[in-house]
């Protein structure tokens, strides 16, 4: 009977954890923060092998998704989504802006926030401030609304 009692009182504070959302059944992005922690791993001249090496991945998959029946028809909004902004990275990157985008994904993950997001995500997060440049957010604002 002090058993039944005890399991009793075991299920009823895990009932009133769940239901108070002290004890979050999040899914988790495993492969997003694995990125994260490898792209922290590395140093600089192997972060610059690494970028080379998602350009490379990503033209891979396209090519899959093309040579494949049953993926074909995704291809061509795989390659407008992910494909042509990720070449849009790449098509003018001299040696001081890939340095300067790979600061800027250093500082993207940073953020607690960005852990559990994508290395592609972070790319963008960099390609947009190095777009930018230095500019203040007045100036960006003044020649959008100008």
């Amino acid at each position: 009977m002090k058993m039944l009692k005890v399991i009793a009182i075991i299920f009823f504070i895990n009932v009133l954890l769940f239901s108070q959302g002290v004890i979050q059944d999040k899914k988790f992005d495993y492969i997003s923060y694995g990125q994260m922690i490898y792209w922290k791993a590395l140093r600089l001249d192997e972060k610059k092998v690494f970028l080379y090496a998602y350009l490379y991945r990503t033209n891979e998959i396209l090519n899959q998704f093309k040579e494949s029946k049953k993926l074909k028809p995704c291809a061509d909004t795989y390659k407008k989504v992910i494909v042509d902004p990720l070449f849009e990275v790449f098509s003018d990157l001299d040696e001081k802006k890939k340095e300067e985008l790979i600061d800027w994904i250093d500082i993207f993950y940073r953020s607690d926030l960005n852990k559990e997001k994508t290395f592609y995500s972070a790319l963008m997060y960099a390609f947009e401030k190095v777009k930018s440049g230095r500019e203040s957010l007045y100036d960006i604002y003044k020649k959008a609304y100008e």
